[in-house]
């Protein structure tokens, strides 16, 4: 039984290259033949936040006071960190539907890892996270924030999210092989996602009534984290955050199993 085990971990170790691999040429395909390449990731982010800034502090008068108490730079800082979290699972919710409707010569190869696809549409949302959170960094450190020793937990404060990230990304790859009207839900759901989240106003200036909706709501968790480790230089609450980790596992695990339950399936559609 113990061999078994140890030949598991060495068969999804020798995975790692080729899922890396996938990953490369993933996003290649994505910026092959644009000036700017991967800094489309950085721009567009950069762009919506200076205009919602425009918007909301000079326009809507929206004062949100940093961790320094500075308003004109505190804005920007908590809303762009909320932007990264939510493009991030944006980029999963919109690309996933059709991860394996774009990769079909790959589903008819028998030999093939198929719970590999999905995975690679994670990994490349998650090169403009990582962008999205030096640039926080660099921002907050800018704010006149300093660099939190906190900002070592980071990765697991974003484990949560990843997780999440996972089972969306299986999920909505299986049913949306079968059922392809899902990806015009999507859209419409991501920008749903954008107002429902505390991005462009804290959490706190929810109506009460609202608050128990908002904590059902796991993209506010990863926002929540980053903001306590990178901007407030705080750790999350150790019990919210084990309960995160442990709803964002089962649901991915429950994904997983719903796309191995189907997958065999997928080549008759496609």
């Amino acid at each position: 039984m113990l061999s078994a085990g140890r030949e598991r971990v060495r068969q999804r170790l020798q995975r790692v290259p080729l899922l890396w691999a996938l990953i490369r040429r993933d996003v290649e395909a994505r910026y092959r033949g644009s000036w700017l390449g991967l800094g489309w990731s950085v721009f567009a982010p950069l762009t919506m936040l200076a205009i919602y800034t425009l918007v909301f502090t000079r326009i809507m008068r929206a004062r949100w006071a940093g961790p320094a108490g500075d308003d004109a730079l505190g804005y920007p800082l908590m809303a762009y960190s909320g932007m990264i979290i939510h493009a991030f699972i944006a980029e999963i919710v919109s690309s996933a539907p059709m991860a394996i409707i774009r990769q079909g010569n790959y589903v008819k190869r028998v030999v093939f890892p198929l719970t590999l696809l999905p995975v690679v549409t994670v990994g490349s949302a998650s090169l403009g996270l990582i962008v999205g959170l030096i640039l926080l960094v660099i921002m907050s450190a800018g704010a006149g924030n300093g660099l939190h020793a906190t900002m070592l937990a980071l990765p697991l404060a974003l484990l949560p999210t990843l997780l999440l990230g996972l089972g969306l990304a299986w999920l909505l790859s299986a049913v949306g092989t079968f059922v392809r009207d899902i990806s015009h839900i999507t859209g419409f759901a991501v920008t749903a996602l954008f107002f429902a989240s505390p991005i462009l106003y804290p959490a706190e200036a929810v109506p009460a009534p609202l608050q128990s909706v908002l904590r059902f709501n796991p993209l506010a968790w990863g926002i929540e984290s980053v903001r306590c480790v990178v901007t407030r230089g705080v750790l999350p609450n150790s019990l919210n955050w084990f309960a995160q980790l442990a709803v964002c596992l089962l649901f991915a695990w429950v994904s997983l199993g719903v796309y191995r339950r189907v997958q065999g399936s997928f080549a008759d559609v496609l």
